[in-house]
C-alpha cells in the first residue's frame, strides 16, 4: 500500500468512529521545509485541533508491527488524551499579558526556513534566525508550539524587541538551561535513554552547574581530549536557543575562562568546547559535518557551521562554515 492510500484508508477508519466530528486530511511545513501528512479531528465547537502526523505510523505498518485498525485506535487516544479542554478559552491567546510569561525562543536555519521567516516574528542572528513562539503545554496539549506570526504580534500591539526582552526573562524560570559534559550524555545513552532524554539533572544557575561540572572533568592547557558540554534546556526542546542569551555567554566564558567554539549539535543543544591552543576551527567543522550528515534528522538540522564566542568583544561570530569550507581568525 502506498503512503497516499494508508493516509486515505486512516482517515476513513477514524471517520467510522467518530460520527459526530470531521476528520480531514492536511500537509503541515514544518521545519527546514519539511512536508509532514496528517489528520486533523474537528469537532463542532471552535476549539482548534491537533495534527495527528502519519509518517511513522506507514513505518510500522510497511513492518507489519501494526494494522491498519490497530494504528486507527492508537490514532483515536492520541486524539482524545490530546485535544483542548472545551473549558479552554481561545481569547487568551489574544490577551498579551496573559501568555508572555510563557513565551520561548527557538533557533534555526535562517535559509532553509525563508517560507516560515516571511510570515513569523524573527530576528536574524547570522545565518541563523529566532523564532518566537509559545508551548501548548500551557494550555493542556502536550507538546506542541504556536508559533508567533507577524499578525498575532500586531494584534498584540507589541515590538519584537519586547517579545525578545520578555522570552530572555521567564526562560530561567519556565524552561532553564541545562549543561552537562558529553561523557555522561553517552552513558545514559549506552543506559538506553535517547539523546533528547539526557542525563538527568537538577535546576540550578549557569556557574553553579559549570562548577561542578570542572570539578568533576577538570582541564589542562593541551589536554589531547578537550572538555565538551552539552547545552540545552530543562524540556530538551529547542535547547540551542541558550546561546541566544548575551548573560548565559558571559557565565560561560568566565567559569571556563577562555572564548568558547559553539558547535550545532541540533536545534535541540549545542556543544561548546572552551578554546585551547591547538585547537582548530577546520577540525570542528568536519565533526560538526560528519553528525549532521549521519545522526541528525532533517527537521532538527541547525546550521554546517562552526561559531565561537569571543568573551572580551561579547560576540558570536562564524569561523568555519561548509559553504566555503574556510575558517576566519
Amino acid at each position: 500500500m502506498k503512503f497516499e492510500e494508508f493516509v486515505g484508508t486512516m482517515s476513513s477508519l477514524v471517520q467510522e468512529q467518530l460520527s459526530t466530528c470531521h476528520v480531514e486530511t492536511t500537509t503541515v511545513t514544518k521545519l527546514n521545509g519539511i512536508v509532514r501528512t496528517g489528520l486533523v479531528i474537528r469537532e463542532e465547537s471552535d476549539q482548534p485541533s491537533p495534527t495527528i502526523y502519519l509518517e511513522e505510523m506507514y513505518e510500522q505498518f510497511k513492518r507489519k508491527e501494526s494494522s491498519a485498525e490497530e494504528l486507527a485506535t492508537k490514532i483515536l487516544e492520541i486524539y482524545r488524551k490530546g485535544r483542548l479542554s472545551k473549558k479552554f478559552d481561545l481569547q487568551m491567546l489574544m490577551d498579551y499579558s496573559k501568555v508572555r510569561e510563557h513565551l520561548q525562543m527557538k533557533l534555526v536555519n535562517a535559509e532553509k526556513n525563508q517560507e516560515l521567516l516571511e510570515k513569523s516574528v524573527h530576528m536574524e542572528l547570522l545565518n541563523l534566525a529566532i523564532l518566537f513562539y509559545l508551548p501548548t503545554d500551557a494550555f493542556g496539549v502536550p507538546d506542541g508550539t504556536i508559533t508567533i506570526t507577524n499578525h498575532q504580534m500586531e494584534a498584540w500591539k507589541v515590538t519584537k524587541e519586547e517579545l525578545f526582552y520578555d522570552a530572555i526573562s521567564f526562560a530561567e524560570t519556565k524552561n532553564p538551561t541545562v549543561l552537562y559534559p558529553i561523557e555522561e550524555l553517552v552513558l545514559s545513552m549506552m543506559q538506553g535513554k535517547s539523546a533528547m532524554d539526557g542525563p538527568e539533572s537538577e535546576p540550578a544557575s549557569i556557574k553553579v552547574q559549570l562548577t561542578k561540572i570542572l570539578e568533576k572533568y577538570p582541564q589542562k592547557e593541551g589536554e589531547e581530549n578537550p572538555l565538551v558540554v552539552v547545552a540545552t534546556n530543562q524540556l530538551r526542546r529547542y535547547g540551542a536557543s541558550c546561546i541566544i542569551n548575551p548573560q548565559f555567554m558571559r557565565d560561560c566564558a568566565e567559569k571556563f575562562g577562555k572564548n568558547i567554539y559553539i558547535l550545532p549539535s541540533s536545534v535541540h543543544e549545542v556543544l561548546l568546547i572552551p578554546e585551547y591552543r591547538e585547537m582548530e576551527a577546520k577540525v570542528l567543522l568536519d565533526m560538526v559535518l560528519q553528525v549532521n550528515s549521519t545522526e541528525v534528522e532533517a527537521g532538527d538540522f541547525l546550521a554546517d557551521s562552526v561559531y565561537y564566542y569571543d568573551r572580551e568583544k561579547d560576540r558570536i561570530s562564524i569561523v568555519a562554515n561548509q559553504v566555503n569550507m574556510s575558517c576566519a581568525g
